[in-house]
């Protein structure tokens, strides 16, 4: 049985879920999915339903009695990622094998007692260091989006060659299948500035964003989506919400702090122009190729540095003033950084056509197939295989 361990956030599910529904479809396969809460459960059903998916099981990494209801009432909505995988390490170790998109995980490697082969997908594109820290030597296989993230990972030394796969876009491969047709979001013909600034502190421009979307607003230029990193906003109360929501202007400015269309590239495909810090979403946006600005807040050494690859898109301004006469050039600008664009987002994002899932299955299968130990022909209870049918599953 292959797990996949879905505790990261609604954000990663379009980065794993897709493999998973391509590993449903295949005969003899048997998979098993785990989810944090009942709302990543939910969306997962609805992802693997949409995916046209085979046969799975869907069980909630549920925590005893009062702690779950707590943590269901708590600022992180519940994800307790650690508490639940202690909870749970004995069933999820009798997988086969294990595929997250998140590195917290790695604390069932280091518990006592035997633990199936790991392997990561990691989620999204984008340059910061964070993404080859050392847990990543925890996993048996490493599965990037292109050669730069493989490249990265095997000069840090963290995995040999052997181990690190490159697989392709999953997540916008699989939108390309899902899409029908994008929704018009603005009832006129002003440019579309997509503004996505990334939820980390040190690194985001947030602190700017009131000044940035009344320059914007204000300008009449342009339309204006406001769609922050969805984890900016993922502990904040509704007053905290309100307090930003309530710069939306109808039929000028969009301010969306984490719906699923802050997800799914509604946005990145609806915008003309990309204004941002340090999000990977910006290499999703620049897969068709766009003009791109970008606000440094805090006084970054960025030229040369691999960290911020993405900044070579676009014209770098350092403050929120110079913003809009920015996003003013870029449309000319933007024949200066059309061919480095093409050539991140190749290097970042690898073959990003219909195969990339089923590259990054088959690359689980043959670890599956070279595993030191079976696992237990029948799992425990609570991870029953759902007995349905087809693209059902048995949310426990």
């Amino acid at each position: 049985m292959i797990g996949f361990v879905l505790i990261g956030g609604e954000h990663q599910l379009l980065h794993i879920v897709p493999v998973a529904a391509e590993l449903s479809r295949r005969a003899g396969v048997e998979v098993a999915l785990f989810a944090a809460t009942r709302h990543l459960a939910d969306a997962t059903a609805d992802l693997m339903r949409r995916l046209d998916s085979g046969p799975y099981s869907l069980s909630l990494l549920q925590l005893p009695g009062m702690i779950e209801h707590l943590a269901r009432n708590s600022v992180t909505g519940g994800s307790l990622k650690l508490p639940r995988l202690l909870a749970h390490a004995r069933n999820l170790r009798r997988c086969a094998i294990l595929v997250t998109a998140e590195r917290t995980s790695t604390v069932l490697k280091r518990l006592p007692g035997y633990c199936p082969p790991m392997v990561h997908l990691r989620h999204g594109a984008g340059d910061r260091a964070v993404g080859f820290e050392r847990r990543i030597a925890l996993f048996d296989d490493l599965i990037v989006a292109g050669e730069k993230d493989r490249r990265r990972t095997i000069e840090a030394d963290l995995l040999p060659p052997e181990r690190c796969h490159a697989s392709g876009y999953v997540k916008l491969s699989a939108l390309r299948q899902l899409r029908h047709g994008a929704p018009a979001l603005f009832g006129n013909n002003r440019p579309v500035v997509l503004y996505n600034p990334h939820f980390h502190p040190r690194l985001s421009s947030w602190r700017h964003a009131r000044h940035v979307i009344e320059a914007i607003r204000d300008s009449g230029l342009f339309n204006l989506i406001v769609a922050p990193h969805v984890r900016l906003f993922a502990a904040s109360d509704r007053r905290q919400r309100a307090a930003w929501e309530c710069l939306a202007v109808p039929d000028q400015v969009l301010v969306d702090l984490g719906s699923p269309r802050s997800m799914d590239m509604t946005y990145t495909l609806a915008a003309d122009l990309y204004l941002g810090d340090v999000s990977s979403q910006v290499y999703e946006f620049a897969a068709e190729p766009r003009p791109c600005v970008f606000l440094d807040s805090h006084a970054a050494s960025w030229h040369g540095n691999p960290d911020y690859l993405m900044w070579e898109m676009g014209e770098v301004v350092e403050r929120p003033e110079d913003v809009l006469p920015a996003l003013l050039r870029a449309g000319g600008l933007h024949g200066k950084y059309r061919e480095r664009q093409c050539r991140l987002v190749a290097d970042a994002m690898g073959e990003i056509g219909p195969g990339s899932a089923q590259r990054a299955a088959q690359i689980i299968l043959d670890r599956a197939s070279t595993q030191a130990r079976p696992a237990p022909s029948t799992p425990a209870a609570s991870l029953t295989r759902a007995s349905e049918g087809p693209r059902r599953s048995t949310i426990r």
